[in-house]
């Protein structure tokens, strides 16, 4: 006897409780991505930053190293000056609520162009 499936299946025609595993499930593999994106857009970013100090200013591997140490402590603080423990981190509006801090900073520091 050959099975037969109608129809395609769709979130709204699951049963509840499948709908629920499925949502977040789904939410689940899309914060694996995002996770992905951003080590991927971060190595990019270091690497052009690297190339960069290297051609611009004769960087060796120490100063380099130095230089992407005190960015993750940077950027570590700002992270965690940017929620409160009790909120729920909101992803974008994360970045752009670290963003807003950072660019305040620089233009404390007269250093915004």
């Amino acid at each position: 006897m050959k099975a037969r499936i109608g129809g395609r299946t769709t979130l709204e025609s699951l049963p509840a409780g499948l709908r629920g595993a499925a949502e977040k499930s789904a939410q689940h593999l899309a914060e694996e991505r995002w996770a992905e994106i951003q080590s991927d857009v971060s190595r990019r970013f270091l690497c052009t930053m690297a190339l960069a100090l290297n051609d611009v200013y004769g960087f060796g591997t120490a100063r380099i190293q130095r230089v992407i140490d005190a960015m993750s402590e940077i950027a570590i603080g700002y992270s965690d000056d940017s929620y409160t423990p009790s909120e729920k981190r909101e992803g974008t509006k994360d970045l752009k609520r670290m963003a807003d801090i950072m660019q305040e900073e620089m233009e404390k520091r007269g250093l915004f162009v």
